[in-house]
């Protein structure tokens, strides 16, 4: 029996040995090999919004990866298949590539890029519409932690396009039942001007809330300041990251601003459109973003136009997608920013109309003629006086009277407008104001128009047919056709006068109320 119970305990002390040696391994383990953290990856993008449709850049630093990473807007998650990527791209997301979004919200306001790490969401990028849009340095959301005696400890990150940080500490008073609202500084800062020739006097001034006390202000060219508003001098050409940090008694706040001051230095180019997608002819608004004080600009709109004005006006006449390229200079030299499949024109989608007595039918005011003259030849009599277009004119003919008048487009081109109180716009500047008496302008493409025709309820002797088939006025309510154009054969003819309504060709709408 004494040897059994030897035997026994000797058994559990190796037991026990055991289980003493793995914990010291697993502990040195642990020491000497600990595991690798979650890298977040750097990341900076460009941001454009279109209505509801927010497009995003990949403009610089590590691929993002499906599955890692999220959108937000208006801190609304944004369902996976809201997200799409331009001209045929794929996750991973790279630099060049765009990031097409539809929101749910009408105006998108706050845009957020997340990186999903093992623990805790980090925010990557974040962009409000009045504020430029930069990396944010990668932070867990906000947090705030009550311990010991208690000690509250915040951190705060804004969701604000800017570099944020806040650290504050307070011994909560006695009696308080352990709370106590810390009122940190949150800093922010304006600059003007943020870019000219050299050398460049800037203004600072801080904009900071939560009452500060002190400031101290990082320039990026090796000056700094401790005054609240100051005034600094750049005397280099280049581009300048300037910080402010602020404090308090609870604690400091840094804002941090990458690339805020351009002074004499090469541009740098960029830019963006409006829209960016819809049917042909499409006409996109472009406007200059470069910094860098540009003197000139050259624009390629991938159609085979281009232009040297600093916010054009381009009209895209065929269905495709289309790479747009704009090269800044100034005296310093030059730079260019592409960017690929940038515009997207889709086909019209229009409904065959032919329209003929109708009685009541009007055409509502304010609507134009859009056309581009492609050829030589082209002439407009207006106000008793003949006008020549040249090749490349964007024509706009607004009627002032539109209780009669007749439009007629053929092969053989516009030969006929006859309105009264005619204002004639050609590249976007109003040229001539009166009556057209002729026309005739042979070669045009792109001819669209905001013309809309009302066929009220009841108008019994209308003839009318949509696509081939006969519709009833009488039986289906008011007719609403909009958005006139020319047929598949390109032609278009429009007669109004006193109780007579006549139209054949098409339109962009065709609705029945």
């Amino acid at each position: 029996m004494e040897k059994e119970s030897g035997l026994s305990g000797n058994i559990l002390l190796a037991l026990i040995l055991s289980v003493v040696i793995i914990f010291i391994a697993v502990i040195i383990v642990f020491f000497v090999f600990p595991p690798v953290p979650d890298v977040i990856p750097a990341f900076s993008a460009n941001i454009e919004r279109s209505g509801n449709v927010v497009y995003l850049y990949h403009d610089g630093g590590d691929p993002l990866q499906k599955g890692k990473t999220a959108f937000r807007i208006n801190n609304h998650e944004i369902p996976a298949n809201s997200v799409t990527f331009l001209h045929g791209q794929d996750w991973p997301w790279t630099t060049g590539e765009t990031i097409r979004i539809q929101s749910s919200d009408s105006a998108p306001g706050l845009v957020e890029i997340l990186y999903l790490d093992d623990e805790t969401p980090v925010i990557l990028f974040s962009s409000l519409p009045d504020e430029p849009a930069v990396p944010l340095t990668p932070t867990a959301n906000a947090t705030i932690s009550v311990t010991g005696s208690p000690v509250v400890t915040v951190t705060t990150i804004p969701s604000v396009a800017a570099t944020q940080t806040v650290t504050t500490s307070a011994t909560t008073p006695e009696g308080t039942g352990g709370s106590v609202i810390a009122q940190p500084p949150l800093a922010s800062f304006i600059a003007d001007p943020v870019q000219g020739e050299i050398p460049l006097t800037v203004r600072f001034t801080d904009r900071s809330s939560g009452t500060p006390t002190g400031w101290f202000w990082n320039f990026g060219d090796g000056g700094t300041a401790s005054v609240e508003n100051p005034v600094h001098e750049y005397g280099v050409a280049g581009v300048y990251t300037v910080s402010l940090t602020v404090q308090n008694q609870y604690g400091t706040s840094t804002k941090t601003e990458t690339g805020r001051i351009s002074a004499g230095m090469l541009p740098a180019a960029g830019f963006s459109g409006t829209p960016r997608e819809g049917s042909a002819p499409l006409s996109v608004q472009f406007t200059d973003l470069s910094t860098g004080s540009p003197a000139s600009w050259s624009w390629n709109f991938g159609d085979g136009y281009g232009s040297s004005d600093k916010n054009p006006v381009h009209m895209y006449l065929q269905p495709g997608e289309y790479s747009v390229s704009l090269m800044a200079s100034n005296s310093y030299g030059s730079n260019t920013r592409i960017q690929s499949s940038y515009i997207r024109v889709s086909e019209p989608q229009t409904t065959e109309i032919y329209l003929s007595g109708s009685r009541a039918g009007y055409l509502l005011p304010d609507g134009y003629l859009q056309f581009i003259v492609t050829g030589p030849g082209g002439t407009i009599k207006i106000a008793g006086t003949e006008y020549n277009f040249a090749t490349g004119d964007l024509v706009q003919l607004f009627p002032g009277d539109v209780s009669s008048g007749e439009i007629d487009v053929n092969g053989n081109g516009i030969t006929r407008f006859s309105f009264s109180d005619v204002r004639m716009y050609v590249n976007g500047e109003l040229k001539r104001t009166g009556i057209v008496s002729d026309i005739s302008i042979p070669q045009i493409s792109g001819l669209k128009s905001t013309f809309t025709l009302i066929i009220p309820a009841g108008d019994t002797n209308t003839v009318l047919f949509a696509d081939g088939k006969k519709v009833l006025t009488p039986e289906v309510g008011q007719v609403v056709i909009g958005g006139l154009a020319p047929d598949a054969s390109s032609s278009m003819y429009l007669f109004k006068k006193t109780q007579d309504l006549t139209f054949r060709g098409s339109a962009e709408r065709y609705t029945v109320e």
